[in-house]
Formats: C-alpha cells, sequence, structure tokens
C-alpha cells in the first residue's frame, strides 16, 4: 500500500484519474463475471457502481489538494516575545490535506467494498437459509424443488382487462424457464375444471385458483394486478398460500408506458423466480423475455387472445389473431408454432398445407426466441410439418419428456409415435408414468388404444369407467374401449350397434359391405368442401372413394371417371404446390394402369416437394413408388417401398404390404403380414378395416386353399361371409362364391 501511494503521489490529476476510472472498470467487469458464473443480488452491481460515482470526485478532489501542496512549502513566523521563529497554525487548505490523503482515499474504497461484500455474503447466507425477507421459500421449506404451482388470471385493478391477460401470459411463459417449480399447463386446468364440472374455459380468478390448488395438491398460487397510474403501469405479483391464503412473497414493478410493459413483466417474473428459490445465476443469465416472445405488446396481445379463441374452439378467430400477431412481429416465434399446430395435422395434404409448412418453418428458423419447452415443441412439428423424419421427431419428444417430466402435451405426443410405431408398451409406460392417477382427455384415449392393442380389454373398460362423467361422454371416449372386444371377437352387429349409438356408422357399414348407403353422405361431404373453396381437401375426399371403388367394389372404370371428372373440376395448376395431392394421384394411376400419368405425378411431387423441402419421409410418397414399381414389375423394389411406407417392421397393421407381396408372387409372406392384420386386436383404425378387411379374409381364405391348408382356409372364408353377409347386391356373387367354397372345403375335411 505504501508503494502504491508514493506511486500515486508521483501521478499528475489525469493520470490519477485514468488510474482511477481502469480500476473502476476492473471492478465492475469482476462484478459482472461474478454475477454471470455464481450468480449475485440484483443490487451489487448499481451498489457499486455508485460507490465508484462517490469516490470520482473524493480521488479528483485528493490529487488536486495533494499535487497543490506539493508545490507549495509552508513559511515560518517569528515569535513576537522571543523572535524565534515557529510553525504557522495550519491553514484551511493544509486541514483538507490532511483529510484528504491518498491513504484515507485507499482506505475508504477498501473498507466500502469490503462493507458490500459482507452484506452480499450475508444476503446470500440468509437467502439459502431461508431467513428473512431474503430467504427463498424452497429454502424455507414452504415449496419443494419442481412443486407444481397455478398461475391465477391477473386482475385488472384500474387497468385494462386485455393488458391483464397478456401480462398473465407473459409471466406464465418466463415462468415456465424455471428449473424450480413446474407450472401447472392450461390442459391440466382445463382437465382440473372438468372433474369439478365446470367449464374448462372458465377464467381462472384467484378463488377459482385456490379452489383448483386445492384439490390438485398445488402448495401455491401466483397472483397478480395491473393498475394504470397515469401513462404509466404498475405491475404486482404476490405467492400466495393455497391453504391459508398468506401472502408467501410480493413484487412490484412499474413501466413509464406500453413500450416499457414486457420489460416490466420480464423484471417481475425474474424476482417471482428468486423468492420461488431458482439459483441467481440462473435467472439473470436467462434471455429477457422479449426476446422469448416479442417486444411488441401489441403482438403479444394478438397472441394471448388468439390462444384464448383457440382454446374456446374459436378456430377462425384464433387463427386470423395468431396471424396479425406475426404480421406486427414476423419473428414472433411462438406464434408461428401454434399457427402451424392448429393448422390441424401439419404433415397431412390439404388446402392447409402450405402454410403449416410456413409456420412451421419460421417457428423454426426463429426457435431462439422461444423458450427451452416451446423449442422443443417446434422442432417437433417442423418434422412432422416439412421433412417428415419421423425418427427426428420422435427423439426430439423422448428429450422433452425426460428434460420437462410434467408436460401433458409432450407426454401426448411422445405416447402417439409410439402408438404410430406400434411399440404399444412403451405408449403405455409413457402414459401411466405421468401422474398415473389424473384423468387427461388424450392421454386416456391414447392409453385405451395401447391397451386394447395388446388385448388387454377389461382394462380398457375399467379405464373408461374410471374417469369422471363429464369426459366420459364424449362420443370418441365411449366408442373406444368396447369397440376393441367386439372386433376382437368378430361381433359386427354389436359393433355395428355401438357405431350407431355414437354417430360414427359410415365407416362400419362401408367395413361390412354396405357402401352404397354412405354414397349420399359422402357427396354432401364434397359438396360442403367446394362451398367452402377447399378445392385439395375435395381432391383427396375423391381420391378415398375412388380407392374404395377399387378395393372393395372392384370398380376401376367407376374409380377413374370419379379422379378425372375431380381434376377437370379442380385443376392442379390453381393450387399451390405444397397442397396438390400428388402422390395419392401417382400412386392411384399406378394401381389402374396409367403408367404415363403416375410417372408425371411423382416426379412432379419430387421436384415440387420432396427436393423443395428436403422431405426425409413421407407415407404417400413411398405408397406412390411401390404402386408403380409394381405395375413395372419391380416386385423387390415395391416390397421395399411398401415396407418404408409403414415406417418400421410390419407388425400389425400392413395390410398393404400383404397386398403387395401376394401381387409380387410371394404368397407366404402374403399369407404372414395379412394374418397379423385380420388378427390385431385394436380399438381404433376402422378406416383402414373398411377398406381392407373384408378383401384380406377372401384373399387369406383363397391363398391358403391354394396351399392346401384347408382348415385356416375354411375360417378365413366363413369369417368373410359373417362379415359381409348383408353387403350390397353387387357384391353378393363374392360372398356367394366364397360361402361355395367354404361349403366344399368342409364336406372334404369332414
Amino acid at each position: 500500500m505504501r508503494n502504491l501511494i508514493h506511486e500515486i503521489h508521483r501521478r499528475s490529476l489525469w493520470q490519477v484519474l485514468g488510474i482511477y476510472l481502469a480500476v473502476s472498470w476492473v471492478v465492475l467487469q469482476v462484478i459482472d463475471v461474478l454475477g454471470n458464473n455464481v450468480g449475485l443480488p440484483e443490487w451489487v452491481g448499481p451498489t457499486a457502481f455508485a460507490l465508484l460515482l462517490v469516490g470520482l470526485p473524493i480521488v479528483i478532489g485528493t490529487a488536486f489538494l495533494q499535487e497543490g501542496m506539493t508545490t507549495r512549502q509552508p513559511s515560518p513566523s517569528a515569535s513576537a516575545d522571543t523572535g524565534e521563529e515557529r510553525p504557522s497554525p495550519p491553514s484551511d487548505i493544509e486541514r483538507r490535506h490532511r483529510l484528504f490523503t491518498w491513504r484515507n482515499a485507499v482506505i475508504g474504497g477498501v473498507g466500502a467494498f469490503a462493507l458490500l461484500g459482507i452484506a452480499t455474503a450475508a444476503w446470500l447466507f440468509m437467502r439459502t437459509a431461508g431467513i428473512g425477507p431474503a430467504g427463498t421459500l424452497v429454502a424455507a421449506g414452504l415449496l419443494d424443488e419442481r412443486d407444481p404451482i397455478l398461475i391465477a388470471q391477473m386482475e385488472a385493478g384500474s387497468g385494462d382487462a386485455a393488458l391483464a391477460r397478456t401480462a398473465t401470459e407473459a409471466l406464465r411463459t418466463d415462468l415456465a424457464e424455471s428449473p424450480v417449480v413446474t407450472l401447472l399447463s392450461s390442459d391440466d386446468v382445463a382437465d382440473a375444471l372438468r372433474r369439478m364440472r365446470r367449464d374448462p374455459d372458465t377464467e381462472l380468478d384467484l378463488a377459482l385458483a385456490r379452489e383448483v390448488a386445492a384439490r390438485e395438491g398445488i402448495k401455491a398460487v401466483i397472483s397478480g394486478e395491473v393498475n394504470v397510474a397515469g401513462a404509466g403501469y404498475v405491475l404486482t405479483a404476490q405467492i400466495i398460500s393455497a391453504a391459508d391464503g398468506s401472502v408467501l412473497a410480493s413484487r412490484r414493478e412499474s413501466a413509464r408506458d406500453e413500450s416499457e410493459v414486457v420489460d416490466a413483466i420480464d423484471r417481475l417474473s425474474r424476482g417471482v423466480r428468486e423468492r420461488l428459490g431458482e439459483s441467481l445465476r440462473s435467472v439473470q443469465s436467462g434471455p429477457p423475455l422479449a426476446r422469448l416472445t416479442t417486444a411488441s405488446l401489441e403482438a403479444l396481445e394478438k397472441y394471448q387472445e388468439g390462444n384464448a379463441a383457440l382454446g374456446r374452439g374459436d378456430q377462425e378467430r384464433g387463427m386470423e389473431l395468431l396471424y396479425e400477431a406475426v404480421a406486427i412481429d414476423t419473428a414472433f416465434a411462438a406464434a408461428w408454432r401454434r399457427i402451424a399446430t392448429d393448422l390441424g395435422n401439419p404433415g397431412s395434404i390439404g388446402d392447409s398445407r402450405a402454410e403449416a409448412i410456413e409456420a412451421a418453418t419460421k417457428g423454426w428458423v426463429y426457435r431462439d426466441r422461444l423458450t427451452e419447452y416451446e423449442k422443443v415443441r417446434a422442432e417437433a412439428v417442423y418434422h412432422s410439418a416439412v421433412t417428415g423424419d419421423y425418427r427426428r421427431e420422435l427423439a426430439v419428444y423422448e428429450r422433452g419428456v425426460e428434460r420437462f417430466p410434467e408436460s401433458g402435451p409432450l407426454h401426448n405426443n411422445l405416447s402417439v409415435q409410439y402408438l404410430d410405431l406400434e411399440e404399444f408398451a412403451k405408449a403405455e409406460a409413457v402414459i401411466t408414468g405421468y401422474h398415473p392417477g389424473r384423468d387427461e382427455f388424450f392421454l386416456n384415449i391414447n392409453l385405451i388404444r395401447s391397451l386394447a392393442a395388446q388385448g388387454r380389454f377389461d382394462e380398457t373398460e375399467e379405464r373408461a369407467g374410471s374417469v369422471s362423467a363429464g369426459l366420459s361422454a364424449l362420443e370418441v371416449y365411449r366408442f373406444l374401449p368396447y369397440a376393441g372386444r367386439l372386433r376382437a371377437a368378430r361381433d359386427w352387429e354389436g359393433l355395428e350397434a355401438l357405431a350407431d349409438s355414437t354417430g360414427s356408422s359410415g365407416v362400419i357399414a362401408r367395413l361390412r359391405g354396405r357402401v352404397a348407403e354412405t354414397q349420399a353422405d359422402a357427396a354432401v361431404d364434397l359438396a360442403e368442401l367446394e362451398r367452402a373453396g377447399r378445392p385439395a381437401e375435395y381432391l383427396i375426399q375423391v381420391l378415398e372413394r375412388a380407392f374404395t371403388e377399387l378395393d372393395v367394389r372392384g370398380r376401376s372404370d367407376t374409380a377413374v371417371e370419379l379422379v378425372d371428372r375431380a381434376l377437370e373440376r379442380h385443376p392442379l395448376d390453381a393450387l399451390h404446390p405444397f397442397n396438390r395431392p400428388y402422390a395419392g394421384l401417382a400412386e392411384f394411376y399406378a394401381r389402374v394402369g396409367r403408367l404415363e400419368d403416375a410417372r408425371r405425378y411423382l416426379v412432379s411431387y419430387e421436384a415440387e416437394v420432396v427436393d423443395s423441402l428436403g422431405v426425409v419421409w413421407n407415407r404417400d410418397w413411398h405408397r406412390a413408388r411401390s404402386e408403380l414399381a409394381l405395375a413395372e414389375g419391380r416386385f423387390d423394389d415395391a416390397i421395399a417401398e411398401q415396407r418404408l411406407s409403414e415406417a418400421r417392421p410390419c407388425r400389425n397393421r400392413c395390410p398393404q404390404l400383404g397386398r403387395v407381396y401376394d401381387l409380387s408372387g410371394v404368397p407366404d409372406s402374403a399369407i404372414a403380414v395379412l394374418g397379423r392384420y385380420v388378427d390385431a386386436p385394436r380399438a381404433s383404425g376402422f378406416g383402414e378395416d373398411a377398406r381392407f378387411m373384408a378383401w384380406a379374409l377372401e384373399r387369406l381364405g383363397q391363398l391358403t386353399e391354394e396351399q392346401g391348408r384347408l382348415q385356416a382356409a375354411a375360417e378365413y372364408y366363413a369369417r368373410f361371409v359373417d362379415l359381409w353377409s348383408g353387403a350390397d347386391e353387387d357384391l353378393q356373387p363374392r360372398v356367394r362364391a366364397a360361402q361355395a367354397r367354404l361349403e366344399r372345403i368342409l364336406t372334404e375335411i369332414g
């Protein structure tokens, strides 16, 4: 220190000022590094900056006085009595010189920062120990890590109700980033309200939120208020005990005008996260809310209102508001992701597919502006809608469930992936591992599907019976548990009666060979699509009818007439390339022998869609390639492409692969695949059954008879005759032929 003081004495005023500024910069950098790597209270940086500002005039004054005193020598004065010289009394400058010394300045600065360090250490100790106002709720034992927390709708005290709803959504978005607690999702809240016999769209005010929290075993609720203060706003948030309503912690922030509201919500949320128990480093290093969502309050309001409209089932208004949000902020990734998801199935072909691809792509491009949770969903939607890479989509959901174990939507989507891959035990494990007692509707639907596919029908009905009346009243939910048992028992009359009671009779009628009675409904559906201006979906529906004519009725001329007439009515050139059903048309024309048309549509699809988007996999694409290869006599290629279309080794639901094996001259494989298909238990997939079940049973009878396996042939013929006993008259010749063969076989085997 002596050397430092000596060196300072030797420096000029400007040199001292430069040294002080350099030291100040180093101090602030050290505090910044500690804040980023360790985490410091938010007041440490401003306090250190204030101390350095206070020290600046002291250093300047000390340098000025010390430099002046070194050039001024005190003059001795003579004593009046003795005439001897004696020192003059100290002047004001000399007294200031004794106070403003470099020693005092250095000791004062070091002491001030030492006190700041002691105060910081004490604050951090109290925070981690749960003592006083610095203590976190987790450290105090009031909450446990990863405890679920419910956010109530913020109140509009003297403010704008729309702004209060927007602030609630923004607060939810930022709090979702906290690793300390788990926010109860909107789906979970809706399910809880259903169990309470309440409308799932009911606004969750504080009283209702506390009631939901008490029923769900949630310890705390976060509520808040938005108030107008002149041209600005005051926002408050409170963490409230669900048990007794006591305020566990509170936070208040202000915004001078609307442009500062998002930043104020960001500060409010970070303060709440600190009090909950999240590490300071985690809170301070996270991206600001404006980057996670949007810096535009107007866009944020549109997004929140759009989400609310979609939640109410108002698809048209919800999408309109979401598009208004992205028009205001074109990089609003969360809004793009929601648009892609709510356009229906973004991986399907239809009039909205081009829009879904655009939205999913932009959500992916701007993913740095998403929370970690939203990034998972955006990546999955991107692979579903754009690349078709189901392996990467599956991996994304697996990582997401591991990272966010409390997310119902991620568990639901992962279970759907496993169901599509026919990994039924894995689907069941995903669902039952997520709050086994909770009655989420879609998770229960998927659980019933997985149990039924494993032949565990008692458990499917038991599961349905355990669900509240509000859920089980939904027709599709009532249909699934019992349909699986009836299908496995081949009780077609019972299945048809069940379908009649739930409004699902059309597909069962086609399954039983009564195609004519569904034609009127199909014509009505096509007329509605035409009135709605949805030509791509019109063409898809026509293709489905044409394939029914081919596979069920064997009428290729009628099928070709249907498709040709539809293309005249709605030329493909009028559609966006992504919305054109190229692959379906290529498959169809290959089936009916018009190979040039099939090749033309397939080439267009690969050039305009596959290459343009970088498509990795698409079921319809591989099926079209398989049918073209089959028509050209390339049987190995046909089998390989058909297997690719299933996205997995064929297990239980691959009737088209059985057909390709059959036409490729591989009867043993055809029998194996079709046998698994007709015997596989499940509670869904009746649309596929309507197209292939009767043909598969009939063909299995013929193939096994040709091999001399008469007992098996008799069983398949009997099942076919039973299924189509009341089929349309034009199908009855096939039924009578099968009945005759059955009778001959029974006579032969005695």
